[in-house]
């Protein structure tokens, strides 16, 4: 399988995106296949991502067991950022272009306007370009920031999310005491959901830190032009951001902010309502708007991630078992959803682990000999995707009769 053509993109093409058109060119053709799906870079691999976190969690807790008075706060979260800090300093970097911007825009059209209401005489061939040509470059600067900011945020998401397999190693080494603390359905919920919503966490981070900007920054722009007319709109503002989804008014907030603030222009004569001033102030408020909608969801977003976070922290900072006592655990029938092997005797725990190589490299014969043996090859057969096909969500449900079998095997 050929690597993604990300690996040896030009500058030109990252920028673009352009290295994407020959799989949406080949989607567009026909349906694509998991065998036409390129293998991602390198730095995106999952094992990859996995052994960076590893080591700068084995760093901290190195650093923890010799300053333990010092290190109260969430080690998940400083692993985390001692390995992604600095990609995600180029995030921030996209979504600040993209906020400034998004405010420059309204102050552009403003002085577009009031250019074009001049007399032709008094305008020249050269402001024509620059006031244009700035508009044009604004529009770029915002798309391609922005999608470079939600592509990285995504990709840094997935890496994260990748790490947190750090669970699935934790839980074998989990010792009994922390058993009873972390339920097997906890510990399917840390891995299932709480691992899941990381891959979320980057873009929502951004976001907030993003549209706060915006919105000071959309206010501070905004009272310059219209002076203290622009005061009575942040009432319904305060008002929208306070009640969220849960009133009607939130819904209708830029039509109730756009008559409050002209109203307020017409009271205290703040301003005079000409076509550029009009037009500035309604693209200034929409630009507010977003942020007063947004900011909300993302404040709850970020709450849920830091129960999942503390929730992930405490189940690995948890005891473990002594390395000279891991291998009697597998032996041991007690165990829960292993498998354990000494000599020519097997224990095989009753709820099945829907796993064949478990990590190891496939070989085929063998592979084929143990399907063979344990009665697999019909079923596997009558799987539409063969031995690649999907089980749980969004694929097929197993019988009790081919878990066992597919464990055996």
């Amino acid at each position: 399988m050929r690597r993604l053509e990300l690996t040896c993109a030009c500058f030109l093409s990252r920028l673009f995106f352009s290295w994407v058109n020959p799989l949406l060119k080949l989607g567009s053709l026909k349906p694509i296949r998991f065998r036409n799906i390129p293998c991602v870079v390198s730095e995106d691999e999952a094992n990859i991502a996995y052994q960076n976190f590893a080591r700068a969690w084995d760093s901290l807790m190195k650093e923890k067991s010799s300053h333990s008075d010092t290190y109260k706060c969430n080690m998940v979260i400083k692993a985390i950022t001692k390995v992604q800090l600095k990609e995600n300093i180029l995030i921030g970097f996209y979504a600040f272009l993209c906020t400034i911007s998004v405010v420059v825009s309204p102050l552009i059209l403003y002085v577009f306007v009031r250019y074009s209401s001049r007399d032709k005489e008094e305008n020249s061939l050269s402001q024509d370009f620059n006031i244009g040509g700035c508009l044009v470059v604004t529009k770029l600067v915002k798309s391609l920031s922005q999608r470079h900011w939600f592509f990285g945020s995504r990709r840094s998401g997935m890496r994260m999310r990748s790490a947190l397999a750090a669970v699935y190693k934790k839980q074998l080494k989990l010792s009994s005491s922390g058993r009873r603390r972390h339920s097997t359905g906890e510990i399917v919920n840390y891995i299932g959901v709480d691992a899941y919503k990381m891959g979320e966490f980057l873009l929502w981070l951004h976001s907030i830190r993003s549209l706060s900007l915006q919105l000071v920054l959309s206010i501070g722009v905004l009272i310059p032009v219209i002076g203290t007319g622009a005061l009575p709109g942040l009432v319904p503002l305060i008002i929208c951001a306070q009640e969220g989804l849960r009133t009607a008014l939130y819904w209708m907030s830029p039509t109730v902010i756009f008559s409050v603030v002209f109203l307020g222009c017409l009271l205290l004569g703040s301003a005079p309502l000409q076509a550029g001033t009009i037009f500035m102030v309604l693209a200034t408020l929409q630009v507010i708007v977003d942020p007063v909608r947004t900011i909300p969801e993302a404040l709850s977003a970020l709450i849920q991630f830091k129960v999942s976070l503390d929730q992930i922290n405490a189940f690995l900072l948890d005891e473990e078992i002594e390395g000279d006592r891991i291998k009697m655990s597998f032996t041991s029938p007690s165990c829960d959803r292993m498998v354990s092997v000494n000599g020519s005797i097997a224990y095989v725990s009753q709820d099945s682990w829907i796993q064949i190589l478990f990590g190891k490299p496939m070989d085929e014969e063998r592979f084929e000999k143990a399907i063979k043996s344990c009665a697999l090859d019909k079923d596997i057969n009558s799987f539409d995707h063969g031995d690649l096909a999907e089980i749980g969500q969004g694929g097929i449900n197993m019988s009790g009769g081919q878990k066992p079998r597919i464990q055996l095997a």
